[in-house]
């Protein structure tokens, strides 16, 4: 079963306030290497696979999430929980220990090699 197919509104869903996230495995730079099973929780980058509902403020009003299902992030992963589920196992944590949203970033060509018609 993939992530796509998995029915995440009945199996795992994070209280207010907070996020599940799928963290990276961590990459070998070169070769072959058997990582241990405990290699994901070194990991601080992951993937957003869903959040809560909007943690509320003192007045109650709801504070809309920075973050959406599927950004790319890095993470204080000491701040959160780890769950084991079917497919792995994943990060609960408040969104307020997300530290940054990765973008992908698209290039472009410097002016010096752009060439006017």
């Amino acid at each position: 079963m993939s992530l796509e197919t998995w029915d995440w509104e009945t199996e795992v869903r994070p209280p207010r306030g907070k996020v599940l996230i799928a963290p990276d495995l961590p990459r070998s730079k070169a070769g072959f290497i058997i990582l241990p099973e405990d290699s994901r929780r070194q990991s601080r980058q992951g993937r957003v696979v869903r959040v809560g509902e909007p943690r509320l403020t003192k007045v109650g009003a709801e504070v809309p999430y920075q973050v959406k299902t599927g950004d790319r992030v890095i993470f204080l992963r000491q701040f959160g929980t780890w769950e084991e589920v079917e497919q792995g196992e994943y990060l609960i944590l408040p969104e307020e220990n997300i530290l940054a949203i990765r973008e992908k970033k698209t290039r472009q060509a410097p002016a010096s090699m752009v060439r006017d018609t």
